[in-house]
């Protein structure tokens, strides 16, 4: 009777090892594409989609303590929520629909999520993020200096 037990129990762990080690290839193989990240500069926009319901995508910038960073969705055809989180620690510092206006906590590595309202949105979008005490691309300009395009 307890050889029948032993036998039992290893036959029970081989199916749960097993288990484990399919969905671990699964991990490796799919991960890339699902936990896929766009870097994005500072001042840069960058044309995005969220084409199913669902979706997320997610960018990754660098940035300094002390940067008060505005993020902005700067076209969009679909309801836009997005999330901020500090890529260090994986908390979640902000968050917002259209725009995350913030001073960031610490020096370090961001990570952007965008993804529709509620998940249930499709369709286009840009976003582009900027910081507002050392812009990035700017130009400088004199008080009462014209620019032309």
């Amino acid at each position: 009777m307890k050889q029948i037990q032993r036998e039992e129990g290893l036959l029970v762990w081989n199916k749960v090892y097993a288990v484990f080690l399919i969905l671990s290839l699964l991990f490796l193989v799919f991960a890339p594409s699902v936990f896929a990240q766009t870097p994005i500069n500072c001042g840069e926009t960058v044309p995005g989609s969220i084409s199913v319901e669902g979706e997320q995508d997610t960018y990754t910038f660098n940035a300094s303590a002390d940067d008060k960073v505005t993020i902005r969705i700067a076209e969009f055809s679909i309801d836009i929520y997005l999330e901020l989180y500090d890529e260090t620690t994986g908390e979640l510092i902000a968050e917002g629909d259209y725009g995350i206006d913030i001073n960031l906590p610490t020096t370090g590595a961001y990570r952007l999520l965008v993804r529709g309202y509620y998940d249930t949105t499709t369709g286009d979008y840009a976003i582009v993020w900027q910081k507002l005490n050392n812009p990035c691309n700017a130009t400088a300009i004199n008080c009462g200096q014209i620019i032309s395009s």
